[in-house]
Parts: C-alpha cells; sequence; structure tokens
C-alpha cells in the first residue's frame, strides 16, 4: 500500500505522541522505515513494560480481541512488527479520516 509523506509524518505524530516516545527517534521518510522504528520500540516495551504498551494500544484503539488472536498464533519474534503495522494503520486511518472530516467542513465557496 502507497502512503503519501505527509500522511506518514502525521501518523508518526500520533505514533509519538500516544506511545510517549521523541517523534525525532523514528524515520519517517517512508512507511517501512517507520515500521522498523517503531517495531523496535514496541520490542522495546514488549521487554520492559508489557503495561505501559497495552495502555498506548487501548489508547490507539487496537482491537483487543484481534490483538488476543495474533498473540496467540504469532511466534514471539513477529509479535512486535505485527503490532508496528497495526498502530501504523491505525494512525493512518485516523490521519484520513480526520483530513476527510476537514475537507467536508470547509465552506462553500461561491
Amino acid at each position: 500500500m502507497k502512503h503519501n509523506k505527509n500522511n506518514i509524518n502525521q501518523c508518526a505524530a500520533l505514533i509519538a505522541k500516544d506511545l510517549a516516545i521523541d517523534k525525532q527517534n523514528l524515520d519517517v521518510s517512508d512507511y517501512e522505515n517507520l515500521k522498523k522504528q517503531l517495531t523496535k520500540n514496541i520490542q522495546y516495551l514488549i521487554d520492559t513494560d508489557h503495561q505501559k504498551l497495552y495502555n498506548a494500544l487501548y489508547r490507539i484503539d487496537i482491537s483487543e480481541k484481534k490483538l488476543s488472536e495474533l498473540l496467540t498464533y504469532l511466534p514471539p519474534e513477529k509479535i512486535a512488527e505485527v503490532i508496528a503495522v497495526l498502530v501504523i494503520e491505525r494512525e493512518l486511518q485516523k490521519v484520513v479520516t480526520r483530513a476527510k472530516h476537514r475537507q467536508s467542513n470547509k465552506p462553500l465557496i461561491r
């Protein structure tokens, strides 16, 4: 899936806020780089602070049911990457929805 740079940048800002990480530590040049960086951050939280991760996922609105299902079937080395993808996709969904909402609320110029 192709994502534009502006959406990736806005997505990274939301991720940084929700996961309480410094946006400067996220490479937002493209989707794949953001995914790699976020995977490292999530792996760190898995290793050191499960509760902080679960709280962040709740704030981001990642489905607990979907997450539970994935954690049951995924090999441990893939969990952080899959969570990163879920987070990015959910935050991108928010960015796109907000942009559409802003667009629909613009007054018509005649």
